[in-house]
């Protein structure tokens, strides 16, 4: 059996908030207090693979709930919010082309256009 993987907690959790402020669009605010309650309710020391997955999911838990509430954080909701919409229809099995077209006329007018040719990018990629 392999070897479980084990990382520094601050590091990991460092490296979660890089990504939801560039890649997401979260605040810098935003993504530091999420991380900061990550480590309240996870700990800190060094995650095992679970211990990774928990401070993930309960991270991004955070960060959702606060850019819902957040008027600075408009790229951020309409990327959270794409990215269920596109779930659900690639579960329904959809085709990328098919799912477009419906983000599209579902969605185009209240996502932002930039966030829109990001979903679009994604797709066919």
């Amino acid at each position: 059996m392999g070897r479980a993987t084990i990382v520094d907690a601050e590091a990991y959790i460092a490296a979660l908030e890089r990504v939801a402020v560039r890649e997401v669009g979260s605040t810098p605010e935003i993504a530091r207090r999420a991380g900061q309650a990550t480590v309240r309710a996870v700990g800190a020391g060094h995650y095992d693979v679970r211990r990774q997955e928990r401070a993930r999911a309960y991270f991004w838990t955070v960060v959702r709930r606060s850019v819902a509430k957040d008027p600075a954080s408009r790229d951020a909701r309409a990327r959270f919010l794409l990215a269920a919409v596109v779930a659900d229809l690639k579960e329904s099995g959809r085709t990328p082309d098919s799912i477009w077209e419906t983000v599209e006329r579902g969605w185009g007018q209240r996502i932002p256009d930039h966030v829109l040719l990001e979903c679009k990018a994604r797709l066919c990629a």
